[in-house]
């Protein structure tokens, strides 16, 4: 990674990828790579300074972009993009700053935060029998109910 001025961030699990505010924090440009949809932090606001996503399938053309002797300054500047946003927005305390000021105005501009409808996934078509509960042994019996309810404080029976 030391001497890469970008970093290929494919998708995980999840709809994005830890390695993008890895990649920022050590000051190298991000590239989400995604198969359906791009998942980036701050997509409309901070991150189109200092990332790019790309689609797997149309990868090699960023590649052929980024090899082009006139994408050095475009380098450049995104370089200098994420070593100005690393603290700000990618470290615990800049993101817990901007999730506070979303809190405190959703709606107006005190956050680089935007709200989005999470896209279709493949997973939204599961029956609760096909969740990720099914593969535990017994995870239909009531004593291994790991629903959110059953961490929640329950009342005093007297």
């Amino acid at each position: 990674m030391a001497s890469s001025r970008a970093q290929l961030c494919p998708r995980g699990y999840g709809r994005t990828s830890y390695h993008v505010a890895e990649a920022i924090q050590m000051g190298l440009v991000p590239v989400h790579l995604y198969t359906d949809t791009p998942w980036v932090p701050y997509h409309d606001t901070v991150y189109p300074q200092l990332g790019y996503v790309a689609e797997l399938a149309n990868l090699s053309s960023l590649l052929d972009h980024l090899k082009a002797p006139a994408s050095m300054a475009e380098l450049e500047a995104k370089e200098a993009a994420a070593m100005k946003y690393s603290q700000s927005h990618f470290s615990l305390a800049g993101v817990m700053t901007q999730v506070a000021r979303f809190m405190l105005d959703p709606g107006g501009m005190q956050s680089d935060l935007r709200c989005q409808p999470l896209p279709k996934d493949c997973r939204d078509e599961l029956t609760p029998e096909q969740t990720w509960t099914s593969g535990l042994s017994g995870a239909n019996d009531k004593k291994n109910d790991v629903r959110a309810e059953s961490f929640l404080p329950q009342p005093n029976k007297q």
